[in-house]
């Protein structure tokens, strides 16, 4: 444009009226002008929003439904977006969380990947004379035994495993209380999301049992925003949601696909 502007300019001088040169430096002005004004109405209507800013190197919830949006091209910013669209990315990141935390077997793999920050190590600590223990909201299943510590003097540093039937039977019989021997998972209510340990004898003082557990990750919210993993994991998280994304898009051999198992492998 600048290039033509000098060329209108000289023909205009040289010939003392508009030409050629001056024919093409207007059109090119107007196409400019178009250009510029699409430019920022594609701005105006997809603005990148500036609040929750990332202070780190991972990602969260606010990060992931702007790269969500953006890919379903509804815009990084929710306050634009209608109530369809919000659920939609909101049902998109979940897919793609799922995808994350329980990842397909890769090519050339035997078994799927197990995260072992899904595998934590948990500590219970007894109660003198209480028997039934909330155990985390995260609890999915014992991946261990129950152990005692190493500075506890016993011949025994386990926690016996048993039927909650089995601790009723103990508990009918005597009220002997001590160090626990045996240990019962009881589900609180019926969905089998949240559960008790019960243990026998009763404690007799304040006891620390160990475990490693299976862990359940909750939904993102306001109060937990960062996916479990850490930054690590953050690109993996990102390919998985946007790889959900291109799903929901009907996208076949998704790029995103691929790069979600290349982050995977590499994870």
């Amino acid at each position: 444009l600048l290039l033509q502007s000098c060329l209108a300019v000289a023909e205009l001088r040289e010939a003392k009226g508009e030409g050629v040169a001056a024919k093409g430096y207007l059109d090119r002005l107007a196409a400019a002008i178009q250009l510029d004004m699409q430019s920022h109405a594609a701005t105006e209507m997809f603005p990148w929003p500036h609040e929750d800013e990332p202070t780190d190197l991972t990602v969260d919830l606010a990060y992931l439904r702007r790269m969500v949006g953006r890919h379903l091209s509804y815009g990084p910013s929710i306050g634009h977006w209608t109530h369809t669209q919000a659920a939609e990315v909101a049902e998109v990141v979940r897919t793609g969380l799922r995808r994350f935390y329980t990842p397909p077997v890769l090519p050339d793999e035997k078994y799927a990947h197990e995260w072992s920050f899904l595998r934590p190590l948990e500590t219970l600590n007894t109660v003198d004379g209480e028997y039934e223990y909330d155990l985390p909201a995260h609890f999915a299943m014992l991946d261990g035994p129950l152990t005692y510590g190493a500075d506890e003097s016993s011949l025994s540093q386990t926690v016996k495993l048993v039927s909650e039937h089995q601790v009723r039977m103990k508990r009918q019989h005597t009220n002997l209380t001590a160090r626990p021997t045996m240990a019962a998972l009881r589900v609180q209510g019926g969905d089998e999301t949240t559960w008790k340990l019960v243990v026998w004898p009763t404690p007799d003082a304040e006891y620390a049992i160990h475990y490693r557990c299976q862990s359940n990750p909750g939904l993102l919210s306001s109060g937990v925003a960062k996916p479990a993993g850490g930054m690590p994991h953050a690109q993996t998280v990102v390919e998985a949601c946007l790889s959900a994304a291109d799903d929901f898009l009907g996208v076949k051999n998704s790029p995103h696909l691929s790069a979600f198992r290349e982050c995977l492998r590499s994870s």
